[in-house]
This record gives structure tokens, C-alpha cells and sequence, in this order.
């Protein structure tokens, strides 16, 4: 169903009176831009909210060791798996040591951010074969985005609309105040989980077309 929406959007935009949207490649890639940058912009509101501006940093440095890990034990279409994963574990210890070592998002995400940045290194340095994925990951590669990111892109566009209709005055109640907010019988941890977890997602498709050093830039 998502892949037949994705051919049609693209055969719409191959109408475009550019010559450059003649070629699939480019028609893939505008309406991956298209479906991310709103995505950032609104997933950016509650990023400034919680004061998780250097969270995007680190979920998009974790991307790299996600897929130099991907690529040791998976093969060449480990990433694809290990990517999101990571991400989604980081999100969740993240959560985990700020509430269990009542420490402030921005002492907990730094500690994470050396860990994942540091690993990053590491195997780049151990595996010869690995050296090639800092250039992908620094500038991203918007045009080998292929019609499967896209359906997956427009599927976590629709997954992050539905959540935000549902929590979104939840998750500012709990951005402005906890306590408060639990007073309201707000399940403040259910909320701020899933936010976490739909957000290191939106980290790595942006790391994936716009590189480590654009992700966190569209989130802020």
C-alpha cells in the first residue's frame, strides 16, 4: 500500500517542469525531503521543550556505531536493523539513568554521547572495512535513498502525527512540570518512552539523508 503511495507521489513530481526530475533517483529524493523536514520541525517543538537540543547529537553519533556493529555481526544489510535499534536502547537509557541517577538530560546525554561517539571510533579503528561509513554518516546521501526508506519515513510521519493529536498537551504538561503533571494522573514515563523512541527513529532517517551534521540542525 505504502509502496504504491510512494510510486505515485513520485510519478507526480516527474511532471514537474524540471529536468532534473526526469530521474527516479531525484523524483525519491525531493519526496524524502519532503516528508522529513516537516517531521523534524514538529518533533523539534518538544525537543526544545525538554531541553534535548544535544539528543539529536547523540542519536545521530550513535548512528555510526549502530552501523559499523550492523556491518561486523550482520553483513552488508545489518544497518538497515542495527541503526534504529541502538538508537532506540539509547533513548531508553537516556530515560533510565536521568531518572534513576536524578541527574539533568544534559549531564546524562553528554555521558551517553562520549560512550557512543567513543565505540563509534573504536571499531571504525579495528576494522579496516569500516572506514568508508564515516563519510556516509558525516554528509548522508540523500540520493540512494531508495522507495522502502520512503514508505518507512511516510509510515513513522504518520506514527508521530497520530502520537502528537493524542499526547501532545500530556507531554507539554510534563515538560513544564513532572510532578505536576502526575498530579494530573499523566503517565508521564508511558509518554515520555514512546516520545524518546519515535524521536531517535526521526534522528536516524535524518542522519541517513542529511548526514551527522544537518540532524541535529533540522531538529533545532
Amino acid at each position: 500500500m505504502l509502496t504504491e503511495w510512494v510510486n505515485f507521489c513520485c510519478g507526480v513530481l516527474g511532471k514537474l517542469p524540471l529536468e532534473c526530475m526526469q530521474y527516479n533517483f531525484m523524483q525519491s529524493a525531493l519526496l524524502a525531503t519532503l516528508l522529513l523536514t516537516p517531521l523534524t520541525a514538529a518533533a523539534g517543538i518538544q525537543v526544545v521543550n525538554y531541553r534535548m537540543a544535544f539528543f539529536a547529537d547523540t542519536i545521530s553519533h550513535s548512528a555510526f556505531a549502530g552501523a559499523a556493529l550492523g556491518v561486523i555481526f550482520l553483513g552488508s544489510t545489518g544497518p538497515a536493523w542495527s541503526m534504529p535499534i541502538l538508537a532506540i536502547l539509547i533513548g531508553i537509557a537516556v530515560l533510565f539513568l536521568k531518572k534513576s541517577a536524578g541527574q539533568s538530560s544534559d549531564t546524562v546525554i553528554g555521558v551517553i554521547f562520549a560512550f557512543v561517539v567513543s565505540l563509534g571510533l573504536l571499531l571504525v579503528s579495528t576494522q579496516k572495512n569500516l572506514a568508508g561509513l564515516s563519510r556516509q554518516f558525516l554528509f548522508g546521501d540523500i540520493l540512494l535513498v531508495s522507495e522502502n526508506d520512503i514508505a518507512l519515513l511516510a509510515l513513522l510521519d504518520i506514527l508521530y502525527l497520530t502520537f502528537m493529536i493524542q499526547a501532545y498537551n500530556p507531554l507539554l504538561l510534563t515538560a513544564i512540570d513532572d510532578d505536576l503533571a502526575r498530579a494530573h494522573r499523566v503517565k508521564t514515563s508511558l509518554y515520555k518512552s514512546i516520545h524518546i523512541m519515535l524521536l531517535a527513529l526521526i534522528v536516524i532517517f535524518a542522519v541517513k539523508i542529511s548526514g551527522v551534521l544537518l540532524a541535529g540542525a533540522m531538529l533545532i
